[in-house]
């Protein structure tokens, strides 16, 4: 008997990411909301969506279910594990009632940003030349006689508050307008994210800018963020924009101030009370208004509703998810662990590393790694040695980190030369075809080295990796680093020949330049050990996944 798909449900029809829908019914059984108001959904939950897992959702869900409040998320069934919104902005979703039932809810934060600075510069524009009565004066048959002046964009000061993806967009998109910008947040970007622009306080742009661009996500903290009082602050005549979330603004002291001209024209696509509008604000010309069309294209909205049905789709096949809310991303990443292709990247290179290591063992004495040990600190994080006599002048590091612990080689930890040299005799003793080999190889060496130069400093060279990929969508961060580890060269080495005869039968550190080559790293090696999974690499996926 085959097992049934997952339950998908769609809060609205796709309309336009339709191969990507038809892709989903593959591995999913997605099923339109048939439910016309919140009561009626909330029956149909517990008769024919009691066993979905995923819920696809747009800005206009709440048309039929409202805002999906505490009471909402309360209402789920609990096989509901995701909620994968369309847009960027969230504030209808209560995002600590889903981490309370173990919700997780993915958001759209890039597609959305291109589309919405587009029409922050169209708005922009569109105020501070005084447009919007243009256009009523060429319908009413006036064509522009008694219109107004507007002003130029050059030289004008930039207010963006709120430097996130779509602040940066529409700094990039004003600039060769001539716009002079600055910026507020809460707290100050690297110049590589804002291109140079100037940090300065609430206060101080409020007071400075000619036009302000709002791009703040709502919350408890922004609502309201503007008032009377910040108002009050801003330049005789400023332009003020709003292509974020209508109660950033309190939409009432903005209608007054626009009635008594401190407000000299505004450009909005969002409002408090939508889809109500302050009636000041539609009567006043200088108001340009468009109904909430920030992102309201083909190619935009493709994007948003084809990236929320990935999340679905990831989500109810238990594969790693795009873009989960900040509030909730933290934890995620944690649980979720590192993705597939760091675990496959990183046992590739514990591998190659175990090769090296191997070659290199197969030369050192016992002298050598007691003298190798002998200055790094039990308890420190990591030694690097200055110029040591002992080391020829160069650096030691042994990565023995808080946060990854002791390096672990399958059960022994690197920690001194004792260790080496056990997890040594135990690599060895399960090789003794490869032992023999090398034994032979160590004699034969050093037969050939009767005058060995014990003057002669080595060189040293560093692995360390950096190739690893790093993942799309994260926020916030999901690359990883990799500390290289040094591996040393014993002073007493001949400059013609790179090896000496220690005196104990076996063959000293390779000179610089041995690790150059990875092909020569190992020549006795065989080629079936190449072939299989290492020894030393048992119990690396538990330890590995931290």
């Amino acid at each position: 008997m085959s097992q049934s798909k997952p339950q998908i449900l769609f809060f609205n029809a796709v309309r336009h990411a339709l191969h990507e829908y038809e892709a989903l019914k593959l591995v999913a059984d997605p099923e339109v909301v048939t439910s016309t108001s919140r009561d009626q959904f909330f029956s149909d939950l517990r008769s024919k969506y009691q066993n979905i897992e995923a819920i696809f959702r747009t800005s206009s869900s709440g048309a039929v279910a409202g805002k999906f409040d505490e009471e909402f998320v309360n209402q789920l069934p609990t096989s509901l594990k995701y909620i994968c919104h369309t847009g960027a902005g969230y504030d209808q979703i209560d995002v600590d009632a889903c981490t309370r039932r173990n919700i997780i809810v993915t958001y759209a934060p890039d597609p959305v940003t291109s589309a919405t600075a587009d029409l922050t510069i169209f708005l922009l524009l569109g105020a501070i030349r005084q447009l919007n009565p243009s256009f009523t004066s060429l319908r009413s048959g006036n064509f522009k006689k008694g219109l107004d002046f507007g002003h130029d964009p050059q030289g004008k000061t930039l207010g963006i508050l709120g430097m996130g993806r779509i602040g940066r967009a529409v700094k990039r998109r004003a600039e060769p307008f001539g716009l002079k910008t600055i910026y507020h947040n809460r707290k100050p970007l690297s110049n590589d994210l804002t291109a140079g622009c100037q940090y300065v306080s609430f206060d101080e742009l409020l007071s400075t800018s000619d036009i302000i661009s709002v791009h703040v996500p709502l919350s408890a903290s922004t609502t309201h963020l503007i008032g009377a009082a910040e108002i009050a602050k801003m330049k005789p005549g400023v332009v003020l924009i709003n292509t974020a979330r209508g109660a950033v603004i309190d939409e009432a002291a903005m209608a007054a101030a626009l009635d008594e001209g401190h407000i000299a024209a505004v450009g909005l696509d969002v409002y408090e009370k939508e889809p109500l509008v302050d009636e000041r604000l539609v009567k006043n010309e200088r108001a340009l208004l468009v109904p909430h069309l920030g992102t309201h294209t083909v190619e935009t909205l493709g994007q948003m509703e084809s990236l929320a049905i990935e999340n679905a789709r990831r989500g109810v096949l238990k594969e790693r998810l795009l873009t989960v809310v900040p509030e909730q991303a933290e934890a995620y990443e944690q649980s979720a662990g590192p993705p597939k292709h760091y675990i496959v990247t990183m046992e590739k290179r514990l591998m190659e590393t175990e090769q090296v290591l191997c070659a290199l063992l197969a030369q050192v004495s016992g002298d050598q790694l007691e003298r190798a040990f002998r200055d790094i600190p039990k308890a420190g994080l990591r030694s690097t040695g200055g110029a040591s006599s002992a080391h020829g002048g160069a650096s030691i590091e042994v990565v023995k980190g808080e946060k990854f612990g002791p390096v672990y080689w399958g059960s022994h930890p690197i920690d001194s030369a004792e260790a080496v040299q056990r997890w040594w005799a135990d690599r060895t003793s399960k090789e003794p075809s490869e032992t023999s080999n090398r034994d032979s190889h160590a004699s034969e060496v050093a037969a050939t080295n009767d005058t060995p130069n014990d003057n002669t400093p080595g060189g040293d060279e560093s692995y360390g990796d950096d190739d690893i990929e790093e993942s799309e969508g994260t926020t916030r961060a999901e690359s990883m680093e990799e500390d290289g580890e040094t591996l040393m060269s014993d002073p007493g080495m001949s400059s013609a020949s790179g090896i000496r005869d220690t005196g104990g039968g076996t063959v000293g550190l390779p000179a610089a330049g041995m690790m150059g080559s990875r092909a020569n790293l190992d020549t006795r090696t065989s080629e079936k050990k190449r072939q299989t999974r290492p020894p030393v690499l048992e119990g690396y996926e538990s330890a590995f996944l931290w």
